[in-house]
């Protein structure tokens, strides 16, 4: 019976570890879809990669560079009403989406986006009533980099030799882009919003760079290429500041975790009979480049594209991957081997207790001695029927709580894990949502045990913190101590408890030959004066 349930677990765990596992051209690490009007990533150019990466490493904040401000745009369309009116444009005009659409996956379109603009603004123009211009060529982002002494390409420089001369720009503390400066604004608020929304709702920080890609095919006949990022590197969430003329400015640092390779592309590359090299510790973005460049040499078509891309990059669920795979568990500590995970998936053992029903037990929560043993600890207010949850938790029975918002749901899981702390126990507290484990924190935190408090979501979940929270908890381990007085504390409690049952239990006794309770009685006698007060009055 025993091996039957193991069986059907690690099969089960094996399915639902696949599913986790997207090696399709779906998946953003396996095809990364370039596109200037995307607000979930910016590309950089004329930036060294192992520069750029060491400031990154040496916790450096810097900051983003548009282009400077062109001033070849007609004076009319200056207005704040012609902007208004060109913003509306690039979300409803047809033709103008369907341009941009066509320029998905191109290296190098602003030339093409630059006449695709200046289509729009006449057909703006047209229809504002303004008059014609004539032979107006719009200056691409392009052109107007090159007039400013930047190189306009994707692919970013090879690091001077020594004693070649090395140009200031690529050893300041800003990153270059091919963005004019609203657009740079328009982009960096969209990416913003992304990465906020990802923290806030899930918990998990998608904000990476990525430096170099592989530029692949999925057979010698096809002519489509396939970009995967090669270095990630995770960063913090952006903060916004202000220039000395108001403008606004978006500065950028690294989280301090490791930089890591793109895991799906690994398994992706043994389809190909390639072995995709681990990132070594002492590995830069060039070194890790050359490694693949060495990998694929035999590979038709195939090449290093040196891109630099600042984005949102989405990957959890294949980290979850390689944690479920069967060879990285003990041997005989394996994850079929867990009860609670065999209890999940297989049902609970026959006569153990741990079936879920739809009718809970309520105990009598001041007299049975059951609750004392189990669960006599309350940290939040609870009812009976929630402190008698947390009893049937606590004696290891499995459990569904139900209940609309504002029903003390989250106080109830509080008051749990404080139990469950009293009894030397840990628990492992999921959420599909962020919020809820913050609701959840905030009230642990709110009665002092924060410090007993792992974070293992969100931006809490670096190493450094986690090795500090770590340190924390040890440390109070060893020197906490309880209050001298505690016991005669808990007496006193339990004798006011006593006073305040045996108040209860009088007011609720009948007595006499109307066997009426005295708080029958006394509610009667009140009711019966709001009655008398309405009654006619003789005279």
């Amino acid at each position: 019976m025993v091996e039957t349930q193991n069986t059907l677990v690690k099969e089960k765990v094996g399915e639902l570890r696949m599913k986790l596992l997207d090696l399709t051209n779906r998946n953003a690490l396996l095809n990364f879809r370039h596109s200037e009007k995307a607000l979930t990533h910016i590309r950089i150019i004329d930036e060294l990669p192992d520069f750029l990466f060491g400031e990154f490493i040496d916790g450096k904040k810097l900051k983003f560079k548009s282009l400077p401000e062109p001033d070849d745009e007609p004076y009319d369309e200056k207005t704040e009403e012609f902007e208004i009116e060109i913003r509306e444009a690039m979300l409803t005009d047809e033709e103008y989406l369907k341009d941009v659409a066509a320029l998905v996956d191109q290296d190098d379109s602003f030339d093409d986006i630059a006449i695709i603009e200046r289509n729009l603004k006449n057909r703006v123009r047209e229809r504002l009533g303004m008059p014609t211009i004539v032979d107006l060529k719009p200056l691409s982002n392009a052109q107007w980099a090159k007039q400013n002494d930047l190189v306009p390409k994707y692919d970013m420089p090879v690091a001077p030799e020594n004693g070649e001369y090395q140009p200031n720009k690529f050893y300041d503390d800003y990153i270059q882009t091919l963005l004019k400066p609203k657009e740079l604004q328009h982009k960096l608020s969209g990416l913003k919003r992304y990465i906020t929304t990802d923290i806030n709702e899930t918990g998990v920080n998608t904000f990476y760079a990525a430096f170099g890609f592989l530029e692949r095919y999925d057979s010698n006949n096809s002519d489509r290429p396939f970009l995967a990022p090669l270095v990630l590197l995770q960063l913090d969430e952006p903060t916004n500041g202000r220039t000395r003329d108001g403008g606004l400015e978006v500065s950028i640092q690294a989280s301090g975790e490791d930089s890591q390779y793109n895991l799906p592309l690994a398994e992706k590359l043994q389809e190909f009979g390639l072995q995709l090299p681990t990132l070594d510790g002492d590995d830069t973005p060039e070194s890790y480049m050359q490694k693949v460049e060495r990998l694929i040499k035999k590979k038709k078509g195939w090449r290093i594209r040196r891109f630099i891309t600042i984005g949102r990059f989405q990957f959890a669920r294949l980290v979850m991957y390689h944690d479920l795979d069967p060879d990285r568990w003990p041997k005989d500590n394996g994850i079929d081997n867990n009860d609670i995970i065999t209890s999940l998936i297989a049902g609970a053992k026959e006569g153990s207790g741990n079936a879920v029903t739809d009718d809970p037990n309520i105990y009598d929560i001041d007299i049975d001695p059951i609750v004392i043993e189990s669960a006599p600890i309350l940290i939040m207010e609870a009812d009976s029927s929630q402190h008698s949850a947390i009893v049937d938790a606590m004696q290891g029975k499995n459990l569904v709580i139900k209940g609309p918002p504002g029903t003390g749901k989250s106080q109830t899981i509080t008051n749990l894990i404080a139990n469950a702390m009293n009894k030397g126990k840990t628990v492992l507290f999921i959420a599909e949502k962020m919020a809820a484990l913050n609701v959840v924190h905030n009230r642990i935190q709110s009665v002092g045990l924060g410090d007993y408090c792992l974070e293992l979501h969100s931006t809490k979940a670096k190493l450094k913190d986690i090795k500090v929270g770590l340190a924390t908890t040890i440390e109070n381990r060893k020197s906490v101590t309880r209050p001298h007085n505690l016991k005669k504390k808990i007496d006193e409690i339990k004798e006011a408890q006593s006073y305040l049952r045996e108040y209860s239990d009088t007011l609720n006794q009948t007595f006499g030959v109307a066997d009426k309770t005295i708080h029958d009685i006394l509610w009667g006698e009140q009711n019966r004066r709001s009655i008398v007060k309405n009654l006619p009055v003789s005279i």
